[in-house]
Formats: C-alpha cells, sequence, structure tokens
C-alpha cells in the first residue's frame, strides 16, 4: 500500500497536552465517523506507524483533522506535538477502522457514549454523525476527565448541546467534581 501524503493546514492547541492537526484536501483521503487514520515516520532503522482518530466529520467539516494527545514516551505523538508545524506534509496510510455506527440506525432511538481523556476523539465524530443525520435518537454522553482544563472539545460538546439540546445530554465526571455546559 503506498502512503498518502498530507499536508497539515493548521494546528490547534485544545489541551496543554493534546492539539488538533487539520489537512489540506487531499485526493483520496476518504473516511468515516470513528474511523482513524494511521500516521508514518520513517526514522534512520524503521518505519514506525500510529493511528489517530478523526475529530472531524467528512460531510459536516471542510478538512479531515486528527486529534493528537502527547505521551510522554510515545515516539510519534512527541514528534507531532514538538516538531511538527502548518505547511508540513506527514505520510499516511490512509483511514482504517470498524469503530463506526450500524448502517442501519433507524430504529436506535438511544446512542450511550461513554469516553475518557482522548478517547473523545472517535466520539466527537460519531456524537456529530448522529446529532446532525439522524435527527429522531438521543445522544448521551459521559466525558471523564481529570479536570475542565485537561477536557478535550469542551467548548464544542457545550456548543453542541446547546444547539441540540432536546437530543443531547452530557455529564462531565471529573476526578474531584462534576460539570454542567450551564
Amino acid at each position: 500500500m503506498s502512503a498518502i501524503p498530507l499536508t497539515i493546514r493548521s494546528i490547534t492547541q485544545e489541551t496543554a497536552d493534546t492539539k488538533t492537526f487539520t489537512f489540506e484536501k487531499e485526493a483520496g483521503l476518504l473516511y468515516k465517523p470513528g474511523q482513524f487514520l494511521t500516521v508514518l515516520k520513517n526514522t534512520l532503522t524503521q518505519e514506525i506507524r500510529r493511528q489517530y482518530s478523526f475529530s472531524s466529520h467528512p460531510a459536516l467539516d471542510e478538512y479531515a483533522s486528527i486529534t493528537v494527545k502527547r505521551i510522554p514516551n510515545g515516539e510519534i505523538s512527541r514528534w507531532l506535538f514538538d516538531e511538527v508545524n502548518e505547511g508540513d506534509q506527514l505520510k499516511s496510510l490512509g483511514s482504517f477502522g470498524h469503530f463506526i455506527l450500524p448502517a442501519d440506525v433507524t430504529t436506535t432511538n438511544t446512542f450511550l457514549f461513554l469516553a475518557a481523556g482522548s478517547g473523545i476523539t472517535p466520539i466527537l465524530s460519531l456524537i456529530k454523525e448522529v446529532l446532525h443525520f439522524h435527527q429522531h435518537a438521543r445522544v448521551i454522553l459521559f466525558y471523564s476527565n481529570r479536570s475542565e482544563a485537561s477536557t478535550i472539545f469542551l467548548r464544542e460538546l457545550c456548543q453542541l448541546q446547546d444547539q441540540f439540546p432536546s437530543s443531547f445530554t452530557i455529564a462531565f465526571p471529573f476526578s474531584k467534581n462534576w460539570l454542567n455546559c450551564t
């Protein structure tokens, strides 16, 4: 399988240890909500591959993006977080993964999502899919973090709850307390 070059359009600091990398529109990059992107990095001795979930939605967001949490011993996440800049090009194998909604969700009335930390990344794309394209269904999200400051996509999630108040409910259990968007 040949690598797909992806040019970084922008980098957004989400939290102290998390960034979103948004790509220019590239031919051949197709994905479904919930899937991940395999990023390649060549070192002097080997090719390293790591998967990062799409936080964007293919129909709702103009550009594809992945969100990466910097892991102290994570060679690729440290490289992305510390060295990669806007305009740089990454190599990828494209999108993969089966963490997607079923083909037929017309009989599903409620979607319950559980996330902690950076695990919200693929779930954000799935939530967008349900709220925008399956209006018959309710979405409930329990999203645990250490604190409000470490909550990735806090503002975007609260905006979605404001936009869809009758169909989207969020609980933010933190290590020491709970937060509500209101």
